[in-house]
């Protein structure tokens, strides 16, 4: 870990390592239509064909069922005569294939609507193509060259606020041509949130006037799902958000979150606990396979890849995420079945993993994601021929870069907090100030619930380590970051991460 060291007034550093000004974190520079000729000709092509019977497809992770929410109240606004279809994660795997063309075929479908997939189909659309299906994809994944569909619309090919938007960001961006909606805002806030691909731009007015529409209480569907009518960034992300995403990982079909989603309150109440049941057996699943794979890997590795039945497809990725943490390290994890590897892999921001499996490509029989995270498939019989091009193939995995922000105790106080706390939400592209407060007066220790140590800094802040070996450290520096006190009014906490 490499550290970066800034004097000088807080905000200004902080805005000079991040190369932004309070501009960038201006939403009211946002919410009136945003006039854009790509957009606009994704608007016209659909309404050219407004007359044909549409197959909505979506993906099962969270971006993807916000995704085919949105779209689905924008087309139930526009009267076009529609259904929506996510694949099963387990059966079926992602995006738009070649059986769900077939299927919208049969059924007499004449235009496919992919959401949050679709960039990579290059085989179903040819399919749909020689059918003529018209194909129209709403995408945010990475891609080589523009598909040969009917329309197509991609957050890079908008301008520069709106150029890193969720496929649920698109989505709403794109219904806003058309109509205000404050449930598919919600959904698309959500869905940026979920998919952490940044918090400056539009995406930074989703989330946060999401925020402002759930404390007002009236989004039963999310309320529900958060047990309480309070929201935080955290309990979106650690309550909401892993619950949409725990269905289609645990082997159920999404198209029931997305049905509940769009559900009255009556037909929510009898869904949620449902829900909540699954989510806390995946959380369970979820530990003991995290346990089972640090028991199995190579730490000598650079890149550690763990492969076994009983790694399912639906935890993999969040196997995965837990372990790139501690190990620094990008990792893989393949579920095993019937000779196919399925599976994910994630990396953090220092190093890019799909432009990195990309070179190998042609072994897999699915590949799509981004560069902190990807999904691959690959016959067991390729297995070695993935191991051999990892161990010959060089990794560049950029050493981490850790910003701290120096002060001192006199500095601190409730209305800086109050501040700090204007900059969120916090994200990939927008990390929370990590500050260091330098000659520390330790002699004033408390110690909370027999273990964690707590000092007091000034009339308005205290400081606190929940790393029991704090306790009887000597020092002379904290570094940590400084939030609101829960439970005192006007008073501040500085939660200690390191003791120097």
């Amino acid at each position: 870990m490499t550290y970066r060291y800034h004097k000088g007034d807080l905000f200004e550093e902080y805005f000079k390592v991040h190369g932004i000004s309070e501009n960038d974190l201006d939403i009211s520079l946002y919410g009136d239509k945003y006039e854009n000729e790509r957009l606009a000709g994704f608007k016209d092509k659909l309404l050219e064909i407004r007359d044909s019977r549409f197959l909505i497809v979506g993906d099962y992770d969270c971006d993807g069922i916000c995704s085919t929410a949105i779209i689905k109240r924008l087309f139930e606004h526009l009267g076009i005569n529609h259904n929506y279809y996510i694949p099963s994660r387990a059966k079926e795997g992602y995006g738009l294939n070649e059986d769900i063309v077939n299927m919208a075929k049969e059924n007499g479908f004449d235009c496919i609507f992919t959401v949050d997939n679709g960039v990579a189909a290059h085989d179903a659309i040819k399919v749909a193509n020689d059918d003529d299906i018209k194909v129209m994809i709403l995408d945010h994944h990475e891609y080589q060259e523009e598909p040969d569909v009917y329309a197509f619309i991609h957050p890079e090919l908008l301008d520069k606020p709106y150029s890193k938007l969720s496929a649920g960001g698109l989505s709403y961006l794109f219904s806003t041509l058309f109509h205000e909606d404050e449930l598919s805002l919600v959904y698309g806030g959500i869905a940026v949130l979920a998919d952490m691909v940044g918090v400056l731009g539009y995406n930074r007015y989703l989330i946060k006037k999401a925020m402002e529409i759930l404390n007002k209480g009236e989004i039963y569907q999310i309320n529900l799902l958060n047990e309480s009518d309070k929201y935080s960034y955290n309990s979106l992300s650690y309550n909401v958000i892993p619950k949409i995403n725990a269905v289609s990982r645990m082997d159920y079909n999404a198209n029931i979150v997305v049905r509940y989603l769009l559900a009255d309150y009556e037909d929510c109440i009898k869904s949620v606990a449902s829900i909540n049941k699954v989510n806390i057996e995946r959380k369970n699943i979820t530990e003991r396979l995290v346990q089972k794979a640090y028991k199995e890997i190579d730490r000598s590795q650079d890149i550690i890849i763990v492969k076994g039945e009983e790694y399912r497809e639906g935890i993999c990725g969040l196997v995965a995420n837990r372990m790139i943490y501690s190990l620094n390290k990008p990792v893989i994890i393949l579920n095993e079945k019937e000779g196919v590897l399925k599976g994910s892999g994630r990396s953090r921001e220092n190093f890019n993993i799909y432009e990195y499996l990309s070179g190998i490509k042609e072994i897999f029989t699915s590949f799509g994601g981004h560069g902190q995270a990807c999904g691959i498939s690959l016959d067991l019989e390729d297995y070695d021929r993935l191991i051999e091009y990892i161990n010959s193939t060089m990794i560049e995995i950029n050493e981490p870069v850790k910003d701290i922000y120096e002060t001192d105790i006199n500095s601190l106080s409730y209305g800086l907090c109050v501040k700090l706390e204007d900059l969120k939400p916090f994200g990939t592209d927008l990390e929370e100030p990590l500050l260091m407060i330098r000659d520390v007066n330790c002699s004033n220790k408390q110690v909370m619930a027999g273990k964690y140590p707590k000092f007091c800094l000034n009339d308005e802040v205290s400081a606190i380590s929940f790393n029991t070996s704090d306790l009887d450290k000597e020092f002379t520096d904290m570094i940590g970051h400084l939030r609101k006190d829960n439970y005192r009014r006007n008073k501040a906490s500085f939660i200690i991460e390191e003791l120097r």
